[in-house]
């Protein structure tokens, strides 16, 4: 029999193959092969007194754990207030768009019913669980511990088995 005919070994090809790509990220790995992370959904606009303090926090704290599991997405909420109609409908449509294509439509409906900003809601990457909401810290090593502590539940926990640390999350976001 030749080599090539072997049973099996076309599948072993194919992944062997996807393992490279992925190693020089040309393609993403299913969340259930690659290592579990969080992503950061953080509220902010130019008109927000307390985004001003908030923002650089989150950022010193993110920029500290550079080598970790962690995706940032920046809500910018600007054009909801004092733009034209146009521009503000746009946002909402960009806003809900980004959202349902990253699996994550539960942030469009929770906000929107607690429509703040200068906050930051931590979810599981893999399930989109909500694990802590980042509300009036102003200390980058009380944000950057508690990224830590949401990093270390998601890789310790299986799905479904991570509540919400803390009080400081929105009960809209809660009922996901």
């Amino acid at each position: 029999m030749d080599q090539r005919d072997r049973p099996g070994r076309r599948e072993q090809l194919k992944s062997g193959i996807l393992l490279l790509l992925a190693v020089f990220g040309l393609v993403t790995l299913p969340a259930s092969a690659a290592s579990r992370g969080i992503q950061i959904v953080s509220f902010t606009a130019d008109w927000c007194p307390t985004c001003r303090v908030f923002d650089p926090a989150l950022e010193d704290a993110v920029e500290h754990l550079s080598d970790r599991q962690i995706e940032w997405i920046t809500v910018d909420l600007t054009d909801s207030r004092g733009a034209s109609r146009e521009r503000s409908f746009q946002m909402w449509a960009d806003f809900r768009n980004d959202m349902q294509m990253r699996g994550m439509g539960q942030i469009y409906n929770a906000y929107n019913m607690h429509p703040y900003t200068g906050y930051a809601v931590v979810l599981a990457a893999d399930t989109k669980e909500p694990l802590v909401c980042l509300m009036g810290l102003r200390d980058p090593r009380l944000i950057q511990q508690r990224l830590i502590t949401s990093l270390n539940r998601v890789n310790a926990a299986p799905p479904g088995q991570r509540p919400v640390y803390g009080t400081d999350c929105p009960d809209s976001y809660l009922g996901n």
